[in-house]
């Protein structure tokens, strides 16, 4: 199983492996109690739901599930091929503009939106001080986007980057 057929959006974030099940034949109704490990990252503790993903008649099917106890999620299955847990953010995907001043001593930004983002501008990037703005837009996922808006005139070539 690979985490790309699941087919996750930016909003979302696998946070299990992928366990595949085994059913016996002679299982009339075939049903299990799991209990999935997670490793839920710091940006998912808060206003993220969990959904246990289950995988039957060759496609991924959500369902919803309590959030994780001492780094578990517990589950009822019946007949599945597969399943793992996924945390999701509606969130996720929402832009913020902020905004910070640059001199020409060099300074860094630091995302309040997601703390992972890091710009660094080195001494003498800029002529004077200079505001710069940045659209950050959230995402639980492994991305980081990052839009930097240049002020006319404060670098050499003005432009507009992106990073993911």
């Amino acid at each position: 199983m690979r985490v790309q057929e699941m087919n996750l959006g930016e909003h979302q974030l696998l946070v299990s492996k992928i366990y595949k099940m085994r059913w016996s034949e002679d299982v009339d109704d075939p049903h299990a109690d799991i209990v999935v490990p997670v490793d839920v990252p710091e940006r998912c503790r808060t206003g993220c739901s969990f959904w246990l993903w289950l995988k039957y008649d060759g496609c991924w099917h959500k369902t919803p599930t309590d959030a994780p106890v001492d780094g578990k999620i517990h589950g009822k299955v019946k007949k599945i091929d597969a399943f793992g847990v996924v945390a999701e953010n509606p969130q996720s995907g929402a832009a913020s503009v902020e905004s910070k001043r640059i001199g020409p001593e060099g300074g860094k930004f630091v995302s309040q939106t997601d703390g992972r983002i890091t710009v660094y501008f080195p001494e003498g990037a800029v002529d004077k001080d200079t505001d710069f703005q940045f659209k950050v837009v959230l995402c639980i996922s492994l991305c980081m986007r990052i839009t930097v808006y240049f002020p006319e005139g404060a670098v050499d070539k003005p432009e507009t980057s992106s990073l993911r």
